[in-house]
């Protein structure tokens, strides 16, 4: 009888240790899915932002970063959506105010964006500050 017993247990616990198994491997599987769909999100977002600068600016690119970042409400964290909404108020303010020949705030919005960015992909403890971003404007 107490075979029967022993066998319980172990087919019991092969059977939960397989369905655990399976389902961390899943749960990796969709936290993977997740990190790369959002990095690509993100990289989007950078992307189409040359739509706001000062010589590249386009009217294509500005509808393409506006509706990343309308969609950024699905997957960002509140404090890249918030950081995406300063920036955007930013270049707001400045198209009202007719483009200062300081863009330092700006530039400083982006490098807090682009390091709210690195810290929701898994680099919480960056030691870059918002000010180690650049931007570079090739000239022919």
């Amino acid at each position: 009888m107490e075979n029967i017993g022993n066998l319980i247990y172990l087919i019991f616990g092969g059977v939960s240790g397989y369905f655990i198994k399976s389902w961390l491997e899943k749960r990796a599987e969709r936290e993977t899915r997740i990190f790369e769909r959002k990095r690509e999100k993100y990289q989007n977002l950078l992307r189409y932002l040359k739509g706001f600068m000062e010589g590249t600016a386009n009217k294509k690119d500005k509808q393409l970063f506006l509706n990343e970042l309308s969609e950024s409400w699905l997957y960002a964290s509140d404090s890249v959506v918030l950081k995406a909404n300063k920036l955007l108020d930013e270049f707001i303010h400045s198209n009202e105010q007719g483009h200062p020949d300081d863009q330092n705030t700006a530039k400083n919005m982006l490098g807090e964006l682009v390091l709210e960015m690195r810290r929701d992909l898994e680099y919480k403890n960056t030691k870059l500050k918002f000010s180690n971003y650049r931007i570079l404007k090739i000239v022919d």
